[in-house]
């Protein structure tokens, strides 16, 4: 396996983690509204911060697949991700600097 698409992986890895992880943490938000409501209004922040983890896993899943698959399309999904990466790191800081 060659380098490029070991880091795809653990990338896509990562990003689908962290974006399973704030699922769980919004669906125990909204579970528990009842008890504090004041988790209403950082419920929409945190479904923003894991769409965000999840696009970026999906595109670093993508440059994986494309690199395992030799696709031509492949070095379009790798200069993608850097372009997503920063984007996320966009959204990330101003959601959580709010």
């Amino acid at each position: 396996m060659n380098l490029l698409k070991l880091a795809n992986l653990v990338l896509a890895l990562i990003g689908a983690v962290l974006a399973i992880v704030t699922a769980v943490v919004a669906i125990l938000f909204a579970a528990n509204l009842h008890l504090a409501p004041e988790l209403a209004a950082e419920l929409p922040r945190l479904l923003r911060f894991g769409l965000s983890f999840a696009a970026f896993a999906v595109v670093a899943g993508l440059a994986a697949w494309a690199q395992h698959r030799v696709h031509p399309w492949r070095w379009v999904f790798q200069l993608a991700l850097p372009a997503v990466g920063v984007v996320c790191a966009l959204v990330l800081w101003s959601l959580a600097t709010k």
